[in-house]
């Protein structure tokens, strides 16, 4: 048999990731139990701060990296233009 010997910080941080998953369910089943658009409504606000923070992700090692090359550094700035504009896209087709 295995031991695992966890440390009580990572035992409150799995902890505290573990509350908010069971916040997030809770509060989409509930926006979908109000009605299909809401819960529509979350998806796409779940999806628009996924692509931002992959796209800040990017930007981010195309700055800091040091072992990077510059072709590599344009290909991440690059790919989080590409994640900004996917970002925008369903926003501007709700606002016609």
């Amino acid at each position: 048999m295995t031991t695992i010997k966890v440390t009580p910080e990572q035992l409150l941080s799995v902890s505290r990731q573990f509350e908010a998953a069971q916040s997030q369910v809770f509060q989409m089943k509930r926006l979908k139990a109000e009605g299909p658009l809401n819960y529509i409504i979350l998806m796409m606000q779940r999806m628009h701060e996924i692509l931002l923070d992959e796209a800040q992700a990017s930007i981010r090692a195309a700055r800091f990296a040091p072992e990077l090359t510059s072709v590599e550094r344009m290909t991440l700035l690059r790919d989080a233009v590409t994640r900004l504009k996917k970002r925008r896209s369903p926003c501007t087709r709700c606002e016609e």
